[in-house]
């Protein structure tokens, strides 16, 4: 049996109910996701094959969260105990349960597994509110201590982005990547743009940003690469695509007006799955423009990189480990330095008075995304992983 852990999760989660349980059963292997009940969700004992076990809400506080943490993880352990079998794989999707997954493991004389979708340490040390900059580093120092003591017993870790593949945090050898997002799901020969959206880019010459919209992102980069871009066309425009980071709003429609380039940027706020296959169609050029700070790039950021690709888009990135990481494997994507829009400014210009190269980019972006990136190749490689660890747990 495989338990799959969401502490935090709810029940037919993305990630872990049609992302993973799913096509474990389909390949033959019993798997029990434990999760939190969802109030919209109306869940049997089983569904698509998955066994379910509901867990109470958590509390909406994330301080009294914090305090209940110790009768959470009790109350976990004793739901999996009482069902557990030698030999079963337990798999934890979050940093509380990773140390339970660990005790489970020793328990059963079974398998770990660590399911990390992002560098939680330094986001959680932000998300508690804590205001003092010495506060949210003694909360970031003991989260990664407490990581690494129990990541160092597991035996695989499958991670959501190639980022973290660079991550100090995690141990390379046991390290698996399993994209975050249905790649092929934002490709397809259905999907058009919003008329608001066919309406701006009439007769322009089309750039395209997936994703949260702030600084991290690239964000006050691209006004730079876009006042470069409006000295000398007008018929450029620049889709932003995501929401717009709160604290960031003000700054960046303020910057717009300033630079007087409120007419070649397109804010569209918040978008669906479905509105990505129209986008990447009309889009000639996309932006991978994050900075080099792991932290906020692990829950997406990089996976839009593989979108572009998806779409047969050409891409301009910036130069940070992901992306050298990407281009090692054959992406052929053009690099630009960080934090310099006029370069980035330049890559484009030339791109768009070369409508061959431009095609050829496209042409192998989309090559590549077949040959290293679908969702075959890591589906093939994810099944493997836990038919060893089923069959390894079965002969202790």
């Amino acid at each position: 049996m495989i338990w799959m852990i969401g502490y935090g999760h709810p029940l037919l989660d993305g990630r872990i109910h049609h992302r993973e349980a799913i096509p474990l059963v389909e390949a033959g292997m019993a798997v029990t996701v434990v999760a939190r009940k969802h109030p919209s969700i109306q869940v049997g004992e089983t569904t698509d094959g998955v066994q379910h076990i509901e867990l109470p809400p958590l509390h909406p506080s994330l301080w009294v969260q914090m305090l209940l943490t110790p009768w959470y993880w009790l109350t976990l352990y004793v739901t999996i105990a009482r069902r557990a079998r030698y030999g079963d794989v337990f798999v934890a999707h979050e940093h509380q349960s990773l140390s339970l997954a660990w005790f489970l493991k020793k328990r059963f004389r079974g398998k770990a597994v660590y399911d990390s979708h992002e560098d939680w340490p330094e986001n959680f040390s932000h998300s508690v509110s804590l205001i003092l900059p010495w506060a949210r580093r003694s909360v970031r120092y003991f989260m990664k201590h407490y990581e690494a003591l129990f990541t160092k017993g597991m035996d695989a870790i499958v991670i959501a982005q190639p980022i973290m593949f660079e991550d100090s945090r995690l141990d390379r050898e046991k390290s698996f990547l399993y994209p975050n997002r249905p790649l092929e799901g934002f490709i397809g020969p259905d999907g058009d743009v919003s008329a608001e959206v066919q309406k701006a880019i009439k007769g322009k010459r089309v750039l395209l940003f997936l994703g949260y919209v702030g600084p991290r992102a690239g964000s006050l980069v691209m006004l730079k690469m876009m006042e470069v871009i409006h000295q000398t066309r007008q018929d450029v425009i620049l889709i932003m695509a995501g929401k717009i980071v709160p604290w960031h709003e003000n700054e960046l429609r303020k910057t717009i007006q300033r630079l007087g380039v409120e007419s070649q940027i397109l804010l569209t706020g918040m978008f669906t799955a479905s509105d990505v296959p129209g986008l990447l169609r009309v889009a000639e050029i996309a932006m991978s423009l994050q900075q080099d700070e792991p932290a906020h790039y692990q829950r997406t950021e990089v996976t839009k990189y593989f979108q572009y690709a998806a779409g047969g888009v050409p891409q301009i990135a910036t130069e940070i480990s992901a992306h050298f990481r990407l281009q090692d494997e054959g992406s052929p994507a053009l690099l630009v330095p960080c934090d310099d829009g006029t370069a980035a400014a330049k890559a484009i210009l030339s791109l768009l008075d070369r409508p061959d190269q431009l095609q050829a980019l496209g042409e192998a972006s989309l090559r590549c995304f077949h040959e290293h990136w679908s969702l075959d190749r890591y589906m093939e490689g994810f099944l493997d992983l836990y038919r060893g660890l089923v069959a390894s747990g079965e002969n202790e």
